[in-house]
């Protein structure tokens, strides 16, 4: 394992969650119904743990977290977000589940790193944890079939 490969790598990560939370503030904002808009904040609230289990590693490896800041590639997916988001609560939630299925994607490809294995368990519960909220989303969001059929 190369520690500042790896600090790179969970630093881009990491960085990437922090941009995925902003961008849920902003979709949280069209969401009209009630059980949609709190899954959403529960999932914002599992990826605001992860940035800060993620911070912890980063410091283990001796390195600073980064702020809780957007970077450019935030920028971009704020503007992408809030302008899904403005066509209304459908709009903002396939933002929502656009950006939730790019952080599965991260996890994927962060498992493969070399990694110590606590880190990589890491990385599957807080893709699981990302995962479950997608699927929740998709049951809340699912239109309602009529009683008898």
């Amino acid at each position: 394992m190369d520690p500042h490969r790896t600090a790179a790598r969970l630093d881009s990560l990491t960085r990437f969650e922090i941009d995925c939370i902003k961008a849920y503030d902003l979709a949280i904002r069209h969401l009209d119904a009630p059980a949609v808009r709190d899954e959403v904040y529960r999932m914002k609230a599992d990826v605001e743990r992860h940035v800060l289990e993620n911070s912890e590693v980063l410091r283990a490896l001796g390195q600073e977290p980064p702020s809780f800041d957007r970077d450019l590639k935030g920028y971009v997916m704020a503007c992408v977000t809030a302008l899904r988001s403005a066509s209304g609560s459908d709009g903002a939630v396939r933002a929502v589940s656009a950006i939730g299925y790019a952080l599965v994607e991260r996890f994927e490809d962060a498992m493969a790193w070399d990694v110590p294995l606590e880190v990589r368990i890491m990385f599957q519960s807080n893709q699981a944890d990302v995962r479950r909220h997608l699927d929740q989303l998709v049951i809340e969001t699912a239109p309602a079939v009529p009683a008898g059929r």
